[in-house]
Protein backbone atom coordinates (compact mmCIF):
# COMPACT_ATOMS: atom_id res chain seq x y z
CA UNK A 1 0.00 0.00 0.00
CA UNK A 2 2.74 2.26 0.75
CA UNK A 3 3.93 2.33 -3.27
CA UNK A 4 0.10 2.89 -4.06
CA UNK A 5 -0.14 6.30 -0.95
CA UNK A 6 3.51 7.38 -2.93
CA UNK A 7 1.77 7.31 -6.59
CA UNK A 8 -1.36 9.17 -5.14
CA UNK A 9 1.45 11.90 -3.59
CA UNK A 10 3.45 11.70 -7.04
CA UNK A 11 -0.50 12.32 -8.72
CA UNK A 12 -0.98 15.29 -6.13
CA UNK A 13 2.38 17.09 -7.60
CA UNK A 14 1.89 16.57 -11.21
CA UNK A 15 -1.56 18.43 -10.55
CA UNK A 16 0.08 21.26 -8.75
CA UNK A 17 2.15 21.21 -11.42
CA UNK A 18 -0.04 22.25 -14.07
CA UNK A 19 0.13 25.35 -12.22
CA UNK A 20 3.29 26.43 -12.14
CA UNK A 21 5.86 27.91 -14.47
CA UNK A 22 7.92 25.28 -16.80
CA UNK A 23 10.56 27.23 -14.88
CA UNK A 24 9.38 26.09 -11.51
CA UNK A 25 8.40 22.68 -11.55
CA UNK A 26 8.94 20.39 -9.00
CA UNK A 27 10.67 16.79 -9.19
CA UNK A 28 8.76 14.47 -7.23
CA UNK A 29 10.71 12.13 -4.93
CA UNK A 30 10.37 11.25 -1.72
CA UNK A 31 13.16 13.73 -0.41
CA UNK A 32 11.39 16.46 -2.13
CA UNK A 33 10.37 18.95 0.84
CA UNK A 34 6.68 20.16 0.89
CA UNK A 35 6.39 22.22 4.38
CA UNK A 36 8.72 24.09 6.04
CA UNK A 37 12.64 24.76 5.91
CA UNK A 38 13.59 24.14 2.10
CA UNK A 39 9.82 23.56 0.66
CA UNK A 40 9.93 25.09 -3.01
CA UNK A 41 5.76 25.72 -2.58
CA UNK A 42 3.76 28.30 -0.78
CA UNK A 43 1.00 27.77 1.83
CA UNK A 44 -1.57 28.14 -0.60
CA UNK A 45 0.11 25.10 -2.88
CA UNK A 46 0.61 23.09 0.18
CA UNK A 47 -3.18 22.90 1.06
CA UNK A 48 -3.68 22.34 -2.50
CA UNK A 49 -1.35 19.59 -2.38
CA UNK A 50 -3.27 18.13 0.77
CA UNK A 51 -6.65 18.51 -0.47
CA UNK A 52 -5.84 16.55 -3.50
CA UNK A 53 -4.11 13.95 -1.67
CA UNK A 54 -7.01 13.68 0.64
CA UNK A 55 -9.46 13.56 -2.00
CA UNK A 56 -7.09 11.08 -3.79
CA UNK A 57 -7.00 8.73 -0.89
CA UNK A 58 -10.95 8.72 -0.57
CA UNK A 59 -11.41 8.12 -4.10
CA UNK A 60 -9.01 5.00 -4.23
CA UNK A 61 -9.07 3.80 -0.74
CA UNK A 62 -12.05 4.89 0.19
CA UNK A 63 -10.04 6.53 3.28
CA UNK A 64 -11.69 9.61 4.66
CA UNK A 65 -8.89 11.23 6.71
CA UNK A 66 -7.75 14.69 7.19
CA UNK A 67 -4.43 15.68 7.13
CA UNK A 68 -4.44 18.38 8.73
CA UNK A 69 -5.57 19.02 12.34
CA UNK A 70 -6.13 21.96 14.61
CA UNK A 71 -2.87 21.03 16.84
CA UNK A 72 -0.69 21.16 13.44
CA UNK A 73 -2.71 24.48 12.28
CA UNK A 74 -1.64 26.04 15.45
CA UNK A 75 1.75 25.52 14.96
CA UNK A 76 4.21 28.12 14.50
CA UNK A 77 4.99 28.22 11.11
CA UNK A 78 1.64 26.60 10.52
CA UNK A 79 1.05 24.78 6.89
Amino acid sequence: MQNEILDLVKESILALNQFRDESDQLIFSQDLVLFGQGSKIDSLDLVSVITEIEENLSDNFELDISLTDDRALSRVPSP
